[in-house]
C-alpha cells in the first residue's frame, strides 16, 4: 500500500473510533441526554473538520482527481458513489446538529441521525480501504502517489493546520477516557 493511500487508511481508523464513541454516547444519553450535549458537540467538531474538511477535503480535492485522470470513472462511477456518501454524511451531521439546538435536545431525531451517519460512514470507509483505494493503486503509478502524499501533506497544512488536527485528536481522546475506558 502506498503511503497516500496509508495515510487515508489511518485516518479511517480515527473516523471508525470516533463512530464508537458516538453509538457509545448515544446508548447513554436516553437517560440524561442533557448531559452529553457538550461531547456530542464535539464530536460533531471532529465530523465536520477532520472526517469532512481535512479527510473529504484531501479525497475530493486531490485524490478524486488523479483517479480520474488515470481513467477512474467519475459520473456513475465509483468517484460518483463516494462523492454522493460525502454529500450524505454532511446533511446527517447537519441533523445531528439541528436536533441538538434549542432546550431540549430531539433524542430520536439525533438518534436517527446518527445510526444512519454510523452505518453510512462505516460502509463508506470499509469500501474505500478494501475497493476504491486498491483500485486508485491499480491504475495510479507509484511516483504519482507519492506526490498525492505530498500534496495531502500541503492541503492539512493550508485547510486546517497541524496543530487543529492534534486538537481534534485530543478531542477524541477525551471522549475515549469517558466513555471508552
Amino acid at each position: 500500500m502506498s503511503i497516500a493511500m496509508d495515510d487515508l487508511m489511518n485516518e479511517h481508523e480515527a473516523v471508525l473510533f470516533s463512530l464508537s464513541v458516538l453509538e457509545k454516547i448515544v446508548h447513554s444519553m436516553k437517560d440524561d441526554p442533557a448531559s452529553h450535549a457538550a461531547d456530542l458537540n464535539s464530536l460533531l467538531i471532529f465530523f465536520r473538520e477532520f472526517v469532512d474538511m481535512c479527510h473529504h477535503g484531501k479525497e475530493e480535492g486531490i485524490l478524486f482527481q488523479v483517479m480520474e485522470s488515470y481513467g477512474i470513472e467519475r459520473v456513475n462511477g465509483p468517484i460518483a458513489e463516494m462523492i454522493n456518501e460525502h454529500d450524505l454524511g454532511r446533511k446527517l451531521v447537519k441533523e445531528m446538529a439541528e436536533a441538538l439546538k434549542g432546550d431540549a435536545i430531539a433524542v430520536d431525531r439525533f438518534a436517527a441521525a446518527a445510526g444512519s451517519y454510523i452505518t453510512l460512514i462505516t460502509n463508506h470507509t470499509n469500501n474505500e480501504n478494501k475497493k476504491y483505494f486498491p483500485l486508485a493503486e491499480s491504475k495510479i503509478p507509484e511516483d504519482k502517489l507519492d506526490q498525492i502524499y505530498d500534496k495531502f501533506e500541503e492541503y492539512e497544512n493550508r485547510e486546517i493546520g497541524y496543530s487543529r488536527i492534534e486538537e481534534l485528536h485530543d478531542i477524541l481522546d477525551a471522549l475515549e477516557d469517558k466513555y471508552m475506558g
